[in-house]
């Protein structure tokens, strides 16, 4: 592993990824490797990605100018982006592709030679990536490393530049203790809870089918999705029927034969998600099967045992954790502390518990807590847990209105925005909005596959398709993707996660910003402010050139107001010259009367 790493970084040594025109190479083959004939849901937003940064590096990669001050002001200052080095990227097994080749991407656009470790869980994935990136990248400049735990231990004992982890809080810790040791800073993206309140007064229709979507979506193995709903008491079961009706609206009435709707990525998440169905009352779904890891959209109504806050998902793919039963309803609404900030404190308050039952329905993977009355107050307190985002769906005011163009907002979701913190905050709609529908090749399928080897499926592959035979296509699906329309993915700090890549965010992430100052090696007096011996002057002088920023504005002001001086005693000086002039040739002309 140690002279893998070597070999890489003496690759970088010779400078052959500093080029603008080498990285773009390398982008635009990436790009030719992800086109594949496989315009699915994690393909396309790749190939949206690296559109955007062709399109943009040579304005990223350019230097910046720098502020100056009075001192520094005939001298050139600007910030130049540069690579940071030998980088390393360890991706995720819910989306293996795309959250292995999107920060591949913005280490390429700003110079690195890169280590990509893909995740062992999606072997399949981790091979084809092995397979195809020697074929279309520098092999000396980028280098993938499969394996499990043992090879991803040794590999985080080599230093690097950056690491940027995509996975679990308890292996984010590990990455991190690892990065400390070299002084290596990192990028995570962690779990968390992305909580969704539905407004009474918001579309009910709309609401539940774009929950439904986003949650369903990969089966719920998606960070982003909504884990939990917040309602009042009175729309708990329209929102329970209108999901039933958006789950057979987008999967049909036989949801185990739709070419649309996946699986679990693994027997043993499988496994453990089964179990919790055991002996709860099942309004909706249930179904499983354990030879192609299916489990339904299951909504569960009065779960035994357990009321708001004791049944919520952890971890993508159902993880779901069990808090100890609250004794009370304000205990139960402060049990859903996800959605919390950090103390003591419920994020949302309701002043009317008292009597209120609590009340919790699983969707698979996402819990709706109901049972609540309206949201009264949200607290000010801007310190956030695990919470990577937000999702509001609440009524819209008409706020301003230009010709053939209406504003709209949401008064609700700006407090929501105003007075919460997390990684992202989505209005009246899921984060993330890639959506494509296309053909995708077989091959790609079972890259993208996330069972274990024993089958030949995909979670995109449809019902009855035979993998083994080349060239054989079927449809590709939706995703959600928390980039969305090229937006920031960022992470709050804490157990959620730091940093932030997609779009120019990578760029940075994977770039120091280098500052240069240029000096002349003329005005040498004016740098005899810093020369020893010092003096009271030198200190008053140094205040004025350090301390006072210089102003543009102010300092036309004063340029004009000089020039205005220079000018107006030049012609209080030229009438005088002109006068004498006029003198000297009257007394000329007198002098020439008198000889005559």
């Amino acid at each position: 592993m140690e002279r893998e790493v070597q070999r890489v970084r003496a690759a970088f040594g010779s400078g052959r990824s500093r080029p603008l025109t080498f990285r773009r190479r390398q982008l635009e083959a990436l790009r030719a490797m992800s086109e594949f004939n496989a315009y699915s849901q994690e393909v396309i937003t790749v190939l949206g990605e690296i559109d955007l940064v062709l399109e943009k590096l040579p304005e990223w990669a350019a230097a910046k100018p720098a502020q100056k001050n009075l001192l520094t002001m005939l001298d050139e200052a600007y910030v130049q982006p540069e690579p940071l080095g030998v980088v390393l990227i360890i991706g995720a097994w819910n989306y293996p592709f795309v959250l292995t080749i999107q920060p591949l991407i913005g280490a390429i656009a700003a110079g690195n030679a890169v280590i990509i470790k893909p995740s062992e869980i999606s072997e399949n994935t981790a091979k084809v990536l092995a397979k195809l990136l020697p074929q279309y990248l520098d092999q000396d400049l980028y280098a993938v490393v499969n394996g499990g735990i043992e090879e991803t231990t040794e590999l985080l004992k080599q230093r690097f530049d950056h690491i940027l982890y995509t996975g679990n809080t308890a292996v984010g810790k590990v990455v991190m203790e690892a990065a400390a040791k070299h002084l290596t800073p990192v990028t995570l993206e962690l779990g968390g809870k992305s909580p969704c309140y539905v407004d009474k007064d918001c579309d009910l229709d709309v609401a539940c089918r774009r929950i439904t979507w986003g949650k369903y979506m990969n089966c719920g193995q998606t960070c982003i999705a909504p884990d939990y709903v917040l309602c009042e008491p009175s729309l708990q079961d329209l929102i329970v029927q209108k999901v039933k009706e958006a789950v057979k609206e987008f999967y049909g009435e036989n949801i185990k034969e739709s070419p649309d709707y996946e699986r679990i990525i693994n027997l043993r998440h499988f496994k453990r998600i089964r179990s919790l169905l055991e002996g709860q009352k099942i309004a909706f779904g249930g179904e499983t099967d354990e030879a192609t890891r299916y489990i339904a959209p299951t909504i569960l109504t009065d779960p035994r045992g357990f009321v708001v806050g004791e049944v919520l998902p952890s971890q993508p793919g159902g993880q779901i954790t069990r808090h100890p039963r609250p004794s009370s309803p304000a205990a139960a609404l402060h049990a859903a502390r996800p959605y919390a900030p950090r103390g003591d404190r419920p994020l949302l308050r309701d002043s009317g518990l008292k009597g209120v039952s609590g009340q919790l329905l699983e969707l698979a993977v996402l819990a709706v807590l109901a049972r609540y009355r309206s949201l009264q107050t949200v607290q000010g307190d801007r310190t956030c847990g695990a919470q990577l985002g937000t999702v509001t769906f609440a009524t819209e005011d008409l706020v301003g209105q230009q010709p053939g163009e209406a504003t709209f907002t949401s008064q609700l979701i700006k407090r929501m925005i105003d007075r919460t913190s997390s990684g992202g905050v989505t209005g009246n709609d899921i984060q993330g909005i890639s959506w494509a529908k296309n053909q995708v090749s077989v091959e790609l399928i079972n890259a993208l596959c996330p069972l274990s080897n024993e089958v030949a499926h995909d979670r995109l592959t449809a019902p009855g398709t035979d993998s083994s035979q080349p060239g054989r296509r079927v449809h590709g699906r939706s995703a959600v993707t928390h980039s969305g329309a090229r937006l920031v993915c960022s992470f709050i700090s804490g157990s959620s996660g730091m940093g932030a890549y997609h779009g120019k965010h990578s760029f940075d992430t994977f770039s120091h910003q280098r500052p240069c100052l240029l000096k002349s090696l003329k005005r040498e007096g004016a740098n005899k402010l810093r020369y020893p011996p010092n003096s009271q002057s030198k200190v008053d002088w140094a205040k004025l050139f350090f301390l006072k920023r210089l102003n543009k504005g102010k300092l036309g002001l004063l340029l004009l107001t000089l020039l205005g001086v220079v000018l107006a005693a030049l012609m209080k000086v030229s009438p005088r010259r002109s006068g004498a002039r006029r003198l000297q040739a009257h007394l000329l002309r007198l002098g020439s009367t008198s000889d005559l």
